[in-house]
């Protein structure tokens, strides 16, 4: 590589850490936002059976 080896494969070995990097990180987003619609969509459900609930009661 006419003596630029250490510079290619350092070049190389960032990328890979990067590319490493990114796609642990996107996951990481991926589950969260996955777990926050979770919660939300049960706390939307639970807010829906109380209304039904105190509906229900006034009748």
């Amino acid at each position: 590589m006419g003596g630029y080896a250490q510079f290619v494969w350092g070049a190389f070995g960032v990328w890979f850490v990067c590319m490493i990097f990114n796609i642990i990180a996107a996951r990481r987003r991926f589950r969260f936002s996955v777990e926050r619609a979770t919660m939300a969509t049960m706390r939307q459900q639970h807010r829906m059976s109380r209304k039904m609930k105190q509906n229900e009661a006034r009748k």
